[in-house]
């Protein structure tokens, strides 16, 4: 997918599933959501920008190939949101003892306001997010800008590089959320350069949320 602009699409402007291949360059993704819909959809980001989602358990898995790769190269993710039905039972770190819906399971809604990546596979997954700008997003749960999960036993990799993200606001990881299921770390490299992340809000991890494995180089935090 290259050079496209994708705006004021109330329930997420573009959602890839059970593509082991991906390249998204040049596009634009901006004034998307709320996503109000709660989706009982494991491994499914929901984001109200960029979700790409992968879950081998899927009947409609490719199990014959040996990788994945997902790369997003210079895009921008704007003034999106990803905010499930108010009327759900949320969780909330400073309300602790408050029961909740879209922090359980796998169901993923409310997480990556600009750009959600969730990959459930036994065979590795490499990917590359570049020289993007993830500005002014809002998540509910995880990630207010870019959110990325791993699951399952494999060697994956994450690399970000030369990126911006500025603004956003979540309950968790304001900026950027990095999570991976136990047993997953043995294999996993978080690798993260020459990237800006500034002005994000949230309860826990303002910046960054990260959990399992991670490398920084060159970073600035503000």
């Amino acid at each position: 997918m290259f050079v496209s602009v994708f705006r004021w699409f109330s329930q997420g402007a573009i959602d890839i599933y059970q593509s082991p291949q991906i390249n998204v360059q040049n596009c634009i993704f901006e004034n998307n959501g709320p996503v109000f819909i709660l989706r009982n959809d494991q491994y499914r980001g929901h984001a109200a920008g960029l979700a790409i989602g992968y879950d081998e358990n899927d009947s409609t898995s490719s199990s014959h190939i040996a990788s994945g790769q997902v790369s997003v190269i210079n895009c921008t993710f704007r003034n999106n949101t990803s905010d499930p039905s108010s009327n759900l039972n949320t969780y909330s770190y400073l309300e602790p003892n408050r029961p909740h819906e879209i922090f359980r399971g796998f169901i993923l809604s409310g997480r990556g306001g600009g750009l959600a990546i969730n990959v459930n596979s036994s065979f590795p997954f490499y990917v590359s997010i570049q020289d993007c700008l993830a500005e002014n997003n809002k998540a509910q749960a995880f990630g207010g800008g870019v959110y990325l999960l791993f699951g399952a036993y494999a060697s994956h990799h994450m690399e970000m590089k030369g990126t911006r993200i500025v603004n956003n606001e979540c309950e968790v990881g304001g900026g950027l959320s990095l999570a991976a299921l136990e047993g997953v770390h043995d294999g996993l490299n978080w690798s993260i350069t020459d990237t800006i992340i500034g002005g994000n809000r949230a309860a826990l991890g303002g910046g960054v949320y990260m959990h399992l494995g991670s490398k920084l180089f060159q970073c600035w935090f503000q």
